[in-house]
């Protein structure tokens, strides 16, 4: 198990399989920008025009309190060009993956035969 910081308004727990994402508890800002982050992530990766860019939420609690998510092997810094990153994230018109154009904000889940790219941090 990883507790992951970096963050500006929730922590991120990892285990083998899953990311446990919850509000930060530093600041009521940050809590409160913490619960918005999981209930944005948790309706965009409904949205069936880029949910196949988004890690999937597996689980939530109500409010905000919790998202669960397949663990991913996130981007090392310069693995794909930001251009690359920027293209990705257009689904079509009306919609693009309203992620940061940061290495971090992406990651590969495990899939056969090959990893899937998707957006890890969506929810700003």
């Amino acid at each position: 198990m990883k507790l992951i910081r970096t963050g500006s308004s929730r922590y991120v727990i990892t285990t083998k399989n899953f990311a446990f994402k919850f509000p930060a508890l530093y600041s009521y800002r940050a809590f409160l920008k913490g619960l918005l982050a999981n209930l944005q992530e948790k309706e965009f990766s409904r949205i069936q025009e880029m949910k196949h860019k988004l890690c999937p939420v597996l689980f939530s609690l109500p409010a905000g309190l919790l998202i669960v998510m397949p663990k991913a092997r996130i981007l090392s810094e310069n693995e794909l060009p930001a251009s690359f990153l920027e293209d990705f994230c257009k689904c079509n018109e009306n919609y693009s993956v309203p992620a940061e154009m940061k290495f971090d904000s992406f990651g590969y889940l495990p899939a056969e035969p090959d990893p899937i790219l998707v957006a890890v941090d969506y929810g700003n």
